[in-house]
């Protein structure tokens, strides 16, 4: 008889603990299935917005070639901008106009004559460059407020003044577009301020002409630093 109330004990305890564990089961399901339907894993579905601003800096940049001076020489860079970015990735287009100027390099051959670009008359070439320079750039937010930018950039030549007395149609010794490739960074400071530098390495040939004793290639480089403006 005892035997058989302990054996009934047991099964009686047993069953208790296999309704309390069910009982449990079920109530961390319907948690864990209530928490879920509760609170989703947020999608973002905002469309980036725009980012338009205007910035203005100097630069300095060279044109290379056996007939130039290669050292750099400083002008003005402005224009406007557009951009869009979602998290770490943007795009940026900008339209700027720069300032530079090309001279002639100073030296001598063995016979006295200018090795730089000069007229019959021993002129030498020293230019005013007005160009319109249309880069598309690839940003990287490394921070919400420090990026990385690479891209293309459009270099169209718009004019050529002559600071000294080389005649002639100075604009027609240049090839009128350029392609070049750039690399830069950008940071952006408090009230929509931004400041960032650049280098531009072109990567075409702008020599639209044949000169004895001037062959070779003519790129050009320039490197410049701004600040900007955005206006949201």
């Amino acid at each position: 008889m005892y035997f058989l109330l302990n054996t009934y004990n047991l099964k009686r305890t047993l069953s208790l603990l296999s309704a309390v564990l069910l009982s449990a089961s079920y109530s961390f399901a319907q948690q864990t299935a209530t928490d879920t339907l509760s609170y989703p894993e947020p999608i973002d579905t905002t469309s980036p917005k725009p980012e338009l601003g205007i910035k203005l800096g100097i630069q300095g940049q060279s044109i290379m070639g056996n007939a130039w001076d290669n050292s750099y020489k400083v002008g003005a860079v402005g224009g406007f901008f557009i951009g869009y970015h979602k998290k770490r990735i943007g795009v940026r287009a900008e339209v700027l106009g720069s300032t530079s100027r090309y001279s002639a390099n100073k030296g001598k051959d063995a016979a006295g004559n200018p090795t730089g670009l000069a007229d019959t008359a021993g002129n030498l070439a020293d230019f005013k460059i007005i160009t319109l320079n249309v880069p598309v750039l690839f940003e990287y937010y490394v921070t919400s407020n420090f990026t990385i930018q690479v891209g293309p950039q459009l270099n169209s030549i718009l004019s050529v003044k002559s600071l000294d007395a080389f005649p002639g149609a100075a604009k027609t010794l240049f090839k009128q577009t350029e392609f070049a490739g750039v690399f830069g960074v950008e940071g952006k400071l408090p009230h929509n301020i931004l400041a960032g530098a650049r280098y531009n390495y072109g990567f075409s040939d702008i020599n639209n002409v044949t000169i004895s004793g001037y062959p070779g290639a003519w790129t050009t480089q320039s490197v410049h630093v701004y600040v900007g403006y955005r206006f949201q």
